[in-house]
């Protein structure tokens, strides 16, 4: 617990007060909030390349994001733009990095997302790389 405290730069003296237990409970909420707001986030970058939002998860590339990140499914935005048949947003994600070869936990990738769906010009594209 004391080196959890001090690689989190908590007050470690016991003054009889609750400084240390209170200093845990702040961390663990304030890293509970992160990733809370690390989710929405990428519920947000999922839902933009649904969407074939560029300028949008442009942003949230340049927010920091990255193009191959997961849900807690290991949906990819890349997946999420190939099940949909957004054949720009699935070119943008290539062009910045996205993994082509990557897989979520039920073992689908890109590929397999769209042709499921019948997206013929996706699978073209994703074939291409």
């Amino acid at each position: 617990m004391k080196r959890f405290m001090l690689t989190h730069r908590c007050e470690t003296k016991n003054t009889g007060s609750l400084t240390s237990r209170s200093s845990l409970i702040y961390i663990l909420g304030k890293k509970m909030i992160m990733k809370k707001l690390d989710k929405q986030r990428l519920d947000e970058l999922l839902f933009a390349a649904q969407e074939s939002s560029i300028s949008g998860v442009q942003q949230m590339l340049l927010d920091g994001l990255s193009v191959n990140s997961t849900n807690e499914n290991g949906v990819t935005p890349l997946m999420r733009a190939s099940a949909y048949g957004k054949d720009e947003m699935v070119r943008f994600l290539i062009e910045r990095g996205a993994k082509l070869d990557a897989r979520d936990k039920d073992g689908w990738d890109a590929f397999l997302m769209t042709s499921i769906n019948g997206n013929t010009a996706v699978a073209r594209i994703l074939l291409e790389d």
